[in-house]
């Protein structure tokens, strides 16, 4: 299963217009398609930002706001990190993280133009982002 967040928002610009839990919820609801042990966080990184058309200054910043995602989904509780072999770690989506319904919507019309984010099968509404309880 792809997890591709050009997939979902193909335009650069309105993936950087998100702002961490908003590009959180897409990230969220990519990972709980799947019935993962676990991801690794470089793979993941690469694996989010494939096909999207990046340079390396742009790249660098859709790493940012890549991260800042990944880092609220973890603050939030929706994600973990847990030791494997070797001192590695893998991210994985916690209880809390696949049992969560949607329960809040961002008004981000502003920041998003009309169109420019594609709802997949199982995926939340453009519109629909989780918040804190």
């Amino acid at each position: 299963m792809s997890r591709r967040l050009g997939d979902i928002i193909p335009e650069v610009d309105s993936l950087l217009a998100l702002q961490p839990e908003e590009l959180g919820a897409e990230v969220l609801q990519i990972l709980r398609r799947e019935s993962s042990r676990g991801f690794d966080r470089l793979s993941l990184f690469e694996e989010l930002m494939e096909g999207l058309a990046l340079d390396d200054q742009l790249g660098a910043t859709v790493a940012e706001a890549v991260g800042e995602a990944l880092n609220w989904l973890e603050a939030q509780g929706f994600l973990a990190s847990r030791p494997i072999d070797h001192g590695r770690e893998v991210l994985y989506v916690t209880r809390r993280g696949r049992e969560l319904p949607v329960v809040y919507q961002f008004e981000i019309s502003r920041l998003v133009p009309k169109g420019a984010m594609r709802s997949t099968k199982g995926s939340i509404a453009p519109s629909e982002v989780l918040c804190e309880r």
